[in-house]
């Protein structure tokens, strides 16, 4: 086993060489970019908040609708009516 050892090692001094050697030989790659632990999040707060005035995370809540009131018109007065005599015949008259 020592015998195996001490052959592999040159062997393995000229590929590491190699390999050191290839960089050189070939054009320059970009450098990737460095990876952050940092997440960007749209608002910091999460789903169902948002960033109010003074920085702290606020529910959000549905707009305020305010409906127009509603009138209501009084009910007509009861309708009267009544017999009334004429020079012709009795006629009907109702008051609305």
């Amino acid at each position: 086993m020592f015998k195996s050892l001490v052959l592999s090692a040159p062997v393995a001094g000229l590929l590491m060489s190699a390999a050191s050697a290839m960089p050189i030989a070939m054009p320059a790659a970009k450098p990737a970019a460095a990876q952050s632990d940092v997440i960007t999040v749209a608002g910091g707060c999460g789903i169902g908040w948002h960033r109010g005035p003074y920085g702290v995370c606020v529910r959000n809540r549905a707009p305020y609708y305010y409906a127009p009131p509603v009138y209501y018109a009084p009910p007509p007065p009861p309708r009267r009516c009544w017999w009334v005599n004429r020079p012709y015949g009795k006629e009907r008259v109702c008051s609305w």
